[in-house]
């Protein structure tokens, strides 16, 4: 029952966070930002955090490597910046851990 109830709020939070209304908000990602989050990624499928499965890493992983590759035309780079901004702001709040972790 209360798996159900957070996958429900997880598939609610999603669906608003990716909406258009709310992508068309978003502040575009730049490259260096794009760098970092694919490494962010990267380490949260590797803790196991996020499975490799996951829509959460395959979708924001497809449309890096389309910036990547230049492979999508230049009208849609933008929204694609933005889409890729609003999955950060999912799997950060997603992921988020309630410890506070110090960094020496």
């Amino acid at each position: 029952m209360i798996r159900t109830e957070l996958q429900k709020q997880v598939s609610e939070l999603i669906v608003q966070a990716l909406s258009n209304e709310s992508v068309n908000l978003a502040e575009p990602m730049s490259d260096f930002e794009i760098q970092v989050f694919s490494a962010t990624i990267d380490r949260l499928v590797t803790e196991e955090t996020l499975p490799e499965t996951s829509e959460l890493v395959i979708e924001p992983r497809r449309i890096i490597t389309l910036l990547q590759t230049k492979k999508l035309p230049e009208e849609t780079v933008i929204q694609a910046r933005k889409t890729l901004r609003r999955f950060l702001e999912v799997i950060i709040n997603l992921s988020a851990e309630p410890e506070i972790r110090i960094v020496n």
